[in-house]
Formats: structure tokens, sequence, C-alpha cells
């Protein structure tokens, strides 16, 4: 196959997407597509890439979540004409304008977001879930010095909350509480669909409240709230946090190291990108992942751990349960039980014969069906299906 693509990256909080995009290339390339990676600083897709683009003449373009708009709102790939791949990883629903772009296709990491998506007519849209890179392994005589690890970023849940009750009337913080409750409650219903849930409660139009804002409320305090308490739950291991602070314009916003200067067992470290993280599982027993944002998708940190022969203790959500079994392969907490989940890392930390049983058994799915090379495989399948429907504006002749 003689398929071209622009994979274009700008820099993120962690460098996590020039990683992806780097692993995400060598799979392409594993598959016959020829590939060039262009990249920029940060803001909208500037000038010289797009010029570059112009020459290069890819079939498609393709970026990790979608890049700023161009000054006058547009996409950069829509004046060009050209299709172009936004492989999402954070929810649909802020990114959710794409579906009204006839150049538009998009993989989301959770099938709900999928479902989401094509309940407004879009149908260029797939599920691709995270992904590690095959030769991603560790040495086993490594000393693993890391009881337990998370590794992410401090949304500062309890100043979110205090916004919202300044700014906001009683009856949409009502709307906003109940769908945070409603959402930490089970495993399958996400934030959006809580938001509605709460919404239809209260007999409350969507159309008369800033569904997206009540959305995003929710969502980031959910997230913020869960990986507090489940790092709070831990009182006896040692736990060591990898991460920074949020960025937003509800301040302030306080930092891991505000939330946990009075928990002796937490530990708090500078930031680290993604490659060098990865160098960090390799020496961690057990891995945390929180991820209420999604209930039928993926976070990386699950492959990755696992990759790295760390154990995650993650979120509960349907795709886990689908891909995975609890205390075989990983292990699964719900956010209204989490006072189990001091004596799992007790057990686990107690038990190394348990411990090396579980990240083998999880490795080896991992390794099997979570590769950037499935992956790779996955977003030519799709994107020739869609090529084939012959409904698009564009048409790539070399599928």
């Amino acid at each position: 196959m003689n398929l071209k693509i622009c994979l274009i990256v700008c820099q993120n909080q962690y460098s996590s997407k020039l990683y992806f995009t780097e692993k995400l290339a060598e799979a392409l390339k594993n598959q016959g597509v020829e590939v060039k990676i262009l990249q920029w600083s940060s803001g909208p897709v500037p000038d010289f890439i797009i010029k570059t683009i112009e020459k290069e003449k890819p079939d498609l373009t393709a970026s990790f979540n979608q890049p700023a708009p161009l000054d006058d709102k547009s996409y950069f790939f829509e004046n060009l004409q050209i299709p172009h791949l936004t492989l999402l990883l954070d929810p649909a629903i802020y990114e959710i304008n794409l579906a009204t772009s006839p150049y538009a296709i998009v993989s989301c990491v959770d099938q709900a977001d999928c479902q989401f998506f094509q309940s407004t007519g879009f149908e260029n849209v797939f599920f691709l879930p995270h992904a590690v890179e095959k030769e991603l392994s560790f040495d086993v005589k490594t000393t693993r010095k890391y009881d337990v690890v998370f590794s992410g970023t401090c949304y500062d849940p309890d100043n979110l909350r205090a916004w919202w009750l300044a700014h906001h009337p009683p009856e949409v913080v009502r709307v906003i509480e109940e769908a945070i409750e409603i959402g930490l409650s089970d495993n399958y219903t996400s934030f959006y669909q809580a938001v509605m849930q709460s919404l239809l409660q209260n007999r409350i139009s969507p159309k008369s409240v800033d569904t997206l804002r009540i959305a995003y409320y929710v969502d980031f305090y959910m997230r913020g709230i869960e990986r507090i308490e489940l790092i709070r739950a831990i009182n006896e291991a040692e736990v060591h946090i990898f991460g920074g602070q949020s960025w937003r314009e509800e301040l302030p916003i306080l930092s891991w190291k505000d939330y946990f200067k009075d928990q002796k067992n937490v530990i708090i470290h500078e930031p680290v990108k993604y490659s060098e993280l990865l160098e960090v599982l390799k020496q961690t027993k057990i891995c945390l992942n929180s991820m209420p944002m999604f209930k039928k998708g993926s976070h990386e940190r699950i492959f990755a751990s696992l990759a790295c022969g760390a154990v995650p203790i993650t979120s509960d959500n349907l795709f886990v349960r689908d891909h995975f079994i609890d205390n075989q392969d990983l292990i699964m907490f719900q956010f209204e039980d989490l006072g189990v989940v001091n004596e799992k890392v007790n057990s686990l930390l107690r038990d190394e014969k348990w411990r090396q049983a579980i990240a083998s058994s999880g490795r080896k799915k991992v390794m099997e069906f979570h590769t950037w090379d499935q992956r790779a495989k996955k977003i030519i399948e799709s994107i020739s299906g869609i090529n084939q429907r012959g409904d698009q504006r564009w048409q790539i002749r070399k599928f």
C-alpha cells in the first residue's frame, strides 16, 4: 500500500501526544504506509505546516486530539479540502463540532463517544482505544523501588465546586451535583449521560441551560475527586505522585502538594514527560489509574503499566471488564467502595508471587490485543470502509 499520511502534532502537557504520534507512525510504516510527522509548538496549525502539507500532498492528515481552529474558526483541512483523522484522547463532547465538517474522520477511545457522534448523524467515526508499542518491555532484574505510583494532573475539585456555587443559580447547582452523584455511582453511565439524567429529573430542558458547561464541571470534578479519594484511601504504603497542575479559567487552582501536605505516605515529584514516566513504571509495583470520564473506553495508564510490569489498580468500567479479568489481569475499584483499596495494595505488596502473576497475565493481553500495530491496522481498515461508502466530498483512490 502506498497510502501517505501526514501526522501533525503540537506540544502538550507531559509530551504524550508527540510520543503517541511517533509510535503510531512506526506502526503505520510497518503496514506499508508512508508517514511524515510535522511538529509545531502550540496554537492553531501555523502557515509553515500548512504549506508543507500542500507540498507533501498526503492522502490524509491525522493528529491526536484536534488542533485549535484557525483565526476564521475554520479547520486547516477544510481549506485544503483533504480528509483529516482526529484521534481523540479526551471525551468527545469537547470536539463535537467536528461532526459538522465533511472532511473530518474521528476515532474515540470510548465506545459511548462514538455513539455520541453518531447520534448527530455523523458516521465517519470509529472506536480506537489507547495502545502501547510492542517493543515496550522491562528488565526483570531492575529493582522496583516505587510501591505505588499515580501519574496525572491535579484538577482541584474543591475550588472548582466553589466556583460553580458562586456563579450559578441553585437549580443549576443541583443538576451539577446530582449528575456527579450519578456518574460516580456505577461503571456504565458517562458523565454526559449523567447530566442528561439529572436535567430530566429536575425537569429542566437542556436547551435552557449551558449543557456543555455543566458537563465540563461534572467531568472535571469527577476526575479530580476520584483520584484524590483514591490516593487518600491508601494510608500505609508510599504513594508517589508524578503530575502537574490543571489549567483552567476557574481560579484558584490547588496543586498535589496542597492536597497531600499532611499525608505523610504521599510523596510528590515534579511532572515528567511520558517517555520518562515509562522508565518510572519499570521501577513500579502498583500503578493507580483513575478514569471516571470513560465508562466504555480505555486509558493509556492501564496498558503502559502492564507493559512495564506494574499492576494497575483501575476504575471499574465496561471496557476494562470486557478485556481483562479482575484480580487476574489487574485490580478494579469502585468509587463507592474505595475502602478496599488499601488492603488490596497491602496484599499485592506482601505477596510478590501474586503481584507478578497478575502483571504477567495482564501484560500478555496487552501485547496481544493493545499495541500500536493493532491500532494501525484498525485505522487503515476503518478509513478504507469510510472511503468505500463513496458518499464523501473526498475520495482516497489508493485503497
